[in-house]
């Protein structure tokens, strides 16, 4: 009985804090619905961590893992029903600067410092052959970077398609941790997507919506 009744305190995630959620997404959009409760459920956390530095600090434990849960399913919630119904063609970069195998690592470098870029497709006859990235070049001895990126760029390649959703390829970026995907259509390098891409995109469906 007394879990129960703790599950049902407006605190989100808990039980209780959907409930209020549900309450208030009758009355304003979701993603708004969700951040009030998210942040009702934050200040009843921090009352009961100031609570529990008193009496139990068990509530101390338990205020974590509310406050810490709120934030996380706030920000999980926020992005996928922001980027509902977005595709990777709609946001990425279709002009897409790329290099050459034979390309050496210095001259990439420099190029990464002048366009401010830190990934670039490696193409050869038109096909995309390989991935070379800030990472890549960091790791090769600064005697060796006259030396053909060829060695050093990533041949597993991890690509998107333009009518694959947003949210799908962030996944693949997050579980991957990597910053950007090649969008390929029909073996087609089309364009390539970044996270820095998917935030802009968040930053203006929240402006759309007046967050």
């Amino acid at each position: 009985m007394i879990l129960g009744g703790f599950n049902l305190l407006p605190a989100f995630p808990m039980d209780g804090g959907r409930v209020l959620r549900a309450y208030l997404a009758g009355r304003m959009s979701y993603v708004k619905a969700t951040r009030l409760a998210a942040n009702i459920g934050k200040q009843l956390a921090i009352i009961m961590a100031i609570l529990g530095i008193f009496y139990n600090i068990f509530l101390v434990l338990i205020a974590i893992f509310i406050y810490i849960g709120a934030e996380q399913e706030y920000r999980s919630i926020m992005v996928s029903t922001l980027l509902e119904g977005v595709l990777v063609g709609d946001i990425m970069t279709p002009e897409v600067e790329t290099v050459h195998p034979e390309t050496t690592a210095q001259e990439v470098l420099n190029l990464m410092f002048q366009k401010k870029h830190m990934g670039y497709p490696v193409m050869e006859d038109e096909t995309l052959v390989g991935i070379l990235t800030f990472h890549d070049i960091s790791e090769i001895p600064p005697n060796m970077r006259n030396s053909p990126i060829k060695t050093y760029m990533t041949e597993s390649i991890i690509s998107t398609h333009p009518e694959e959703p947003v949210v799908d390829a962030l996944e693949k970026l997050n579980r991957k941790q990597i910053g950007r995907l090649p969008v390929l259509s029909e073996g087609v390098l089309v364009g390539i997507i970044s996270k820095t891409d998917i935030v802009r995109a968040i930053e203006i469906m929240n402006l759309k919506i007046g967050e």
